[in-house]
């Protein structure tokens, strides 16, 4: 993970992941949960839309 990291400080990698896991378990059966976790990646991703598109347009040059 640290060379990963050590990419994206670089401008040679973006990562996409979600901020927060902790709480959902192996086989998570929580429906509410599981919703709850799909919404909060799906703002996540949302939030580096921006950045992705500059680091994509980076990336051409």
């Amino acid at each position: 993970m640290e060379r990963i990291e050590a990419l994206e400080a670089h401008n040679d990698a973006i990562i996409v992941r979600p901020r927060n896991l902790h709480r959902l378990r192996g086989i998570e059966r929580d429906q509410e949960r599981l919703a709850a976790l799909y919404v909060q990646g799906y703002r996540d991703a949302e939030l580096v839309v921006p950045r992705a598109k500059k680091f994509i347009m980076h990336q051409m040059q």
